[in-house]
């Protein structure tokens, strides 16, 4: 028997964006529908085909300096594998990412973020650059 699907919450993707006033900023996003489903497996949230013009595994083989206000290098996901990252907006706005964290960095101008790794693991991140003219779907 399955468990309704209320009875977890929406699996969310963070938006990091530039604001109007060019503030970097967070939005929490659900994967959107709609609901899809192969036969014999449960009702599921797809994105899919979202195109990629690189791919990056880093892994840090020591902790480094917190990072200064800076943008991302490429319009791209960022999804932790391992360790912690903490990222932080000059408007004082904080996120800690975890494994499992997905990310999509996009605050290509403006004041931009701060990164820290923190945590007791080093940290693995996975790095996907996402094409300029790719756009979040409508739900």
């Amino acid at each position: 028997m399955s468990e309704p699907e209320s009875a977890h919450p929406p699996f969310t993707v963070v938006r990091m964006f530039t604001d109007d006033a060019g503030h970097t900023r967070f939005e929490d996003l659900p994967i959107p529908g709609p609901v899809v489903s192969l036969p014999g497996d449960p009702a599921s949230h797809v994105l899919g085909d979202v195109p990629a013009t690189t791919v990056n595994v880093i892994e840090l083989l020591a902790r480094r300096k917190p990072l200064s206000l800076h943008a991302p290098p490429r319009r791209q996901w960022v999804i932790i594998l391992q360790g912690a990252l903490e990222i932080s907006t000059e408007l004082g706005e904080r996120r800690r990412f975890t494994a499992g964290h997905c990310l999509l960095a996009e605050d290509m101008v403006g004041t931009g973020h701060t990164t820290d790794d923190v945590g007791a693991e080093r940290l693995v991140t996975f790095n996907i650059g996402v094409p300029d003219d790719w756009s979040w779907p409508d739900s």
